[in-house]
């Protein structure tokens, strides 16, 4: 879905453009005085050309999209959805690469980050538009940088004098002088903070993995294995390179080449298997009083001191799970029994509680909690390694119920697709 361009983020972006292209284009020909007149009108060629494909990319990475999942999304194979994590605001499951955006409101395929100068995510669909704004904007930026600026060393004392005005032949008005100023600036601050954000964009296509990914993978390594955890999705950088560009002209995402001895599925395991033991460390309480005005039950002295911490609204008899302590307060969030689980609150509540509200109840010990967020209890048998179980079937046919009801305008007809080199999830294209 084409993401908006009118919104301060674009607008703020486009109105930095304009100013260092006035500002350039004013000071490039008195520059390159009369003697370097046939070099001055290459460099300028060459720069306009530059600030083209700057707005070409920039236009399309906007109009073009990151990529969005279908909602209600569901793999062709039914019982893959034990290794998926499920998304509850897309009422879906999500494929392996794709994460949900909390700006968007949609599940992105190949989320990078959420870029507020073109007003939506970097994704799958538009990462080499992207790439080619973040690369052509330094060159550009930092050649209008040493036009301007050398505009500036020549010409300041015409500003000032008249006498040097009738020597250099020019003489630098106010608003002149106020437009190169406001140039440089902007063009210098502009090609450092977006070389560095080219560069991180070229180690992430160079790796085939986004920021995210990383985080997951050092997740993955940290716990107690066998052997380090290989990401799948690395082929090497030139085949990463090759593999990244095809999946964006594609406008895929989902079919991508995995490496030998690995499966698309392997790094969403390794996700679930983390929030399964932190949901093991959850403390069930209930509210036995209410917390008062910014946490007062605390204390007056802890309630200023935490002042800045954002607190759960919460009543007496309520269902709270915590995991976090600070001092006199813990961390966590609002539960619901249902199905023999606690389940999160929709929306989702989380904050800090006072501890002297919370009683953890004894009873709880023995009910799951819901960590997936699809309904559906599985344990894992063995502790080293990710072996899912579910434990009632029930849930399963039950969540996979609760996926299909608001997707009943499918195209049965169309094609399914295979991931490659031993994928082992199986796509429908009708939910791409």
């Amino acid at each position: 879905m084409a993401q908006h361009f009118f919104n301060w983020g674009p607008m703020f972006a486009l109105f930095l453009i304009v100013v260092i292209f006035i500002a350039t284009l004013k000071t490039h020909a008195l520059v390159y005085r009369a003697e370097n007149e046939s070099l001055g009108r290459t460099f300028f060629f060459i720069w306009a050309v530059n600030v083209g494909i700057i707005l070409v990319c920039f236009i399309k990475a906007i109009y073009v999209g990151p990529g969005n999942l279908k909602r209600n999304w569901l793999p062709k194979n039914k019982r893959d959805i034990v290794h998926l994590q499920y998304c509850h605001k897309c009422n879906g499951y999500k494929p392996p690469r794709v994460h949900h955006c909390s700006e968007c409101g949609h599940c992105v395929k190949i989320l990078d980050h959420h870029c507020p100068w073109i007003n939506g995510c970097v994704g799958n669909d538009n990462r080499l538009y992207f790439l080619g704004f973040v690369t052509s904007v330094p060159i550009g930026c930092a050649y209008s940088c040493f036009v301007v600026v050398s505009y500036m060393i020549m010409y300041y004392q015409t500003a000032f004098s008249r006498r040097h005005a009738q020597m250099l032949g020019h003489h630098m008005s106010i608003s002149m002088l106020l437009l190169t100023m406001a140039g440089a600036a902007f063009s210098g601050a502009v090609s450092l903070a977006v070389a560095l954000l080219a560069g991180i964009q070229i180690r992430n296509i160079l790796a085939n993995k986004t920021d995210v990914e990383r985080w997951s993978e050092d997740t993955a390594n940290y716990r107690e294995r066998e052997a380090p955890f290989k990401f799948a999705f690395d082929l090497g950088w030139k085949d990463n390179a090759k593999e990244t560009m095809k999946q964006c002209l594609r406008k895929d995402g989902l079919s991508w080449c995995v490496a030998e001895g690995t499966s698309s599925l392997d790094m969403s395991k390794e996700v679930l298997f983390y929030r399964y033991n932190l949901a093991l460390s959850r403390r069930t309480c209930k509210i036995t009083k209410e917390p008062g005005f910014m946490g007062s039950a605390a204390g007056t002295m802890s309630a200023i001191k935490s002042m800045f911490l954002t607190k759960l609204k919460v009543k007496p008899d309520e269902t709270v799970q915590v995991w976090r302590k600070k001092k006199d307060f813990m961390f966590g969030e609002k539960v619901f029994f249902e199905d023999g689980m606690y389940k999160s609150c929709k929306p989702i509540r989380r904050g800090w509680i006072p501890s002297i509200c919370l009683q953890q109840s004894k009873e709880a010990v023995e009910i799951p909690f819901d960590f997936r967020g699809d309904g559906i209890h599985v344990i894992y048998e063995n502790g080293k390694g990710i072996q899912p179980k579910v434990v009632h079937e029930a849930q399963f046919e039950k969540a996979l119920a609760r996926v299909k009801k608001d997707d009943n305008n499918t195209d049965d007809n169309k094609k399914t697709k295979v991931l490659k080199s031993g994928n082992q999830l199986k796509v429908d294209k009708k939910q791409n």
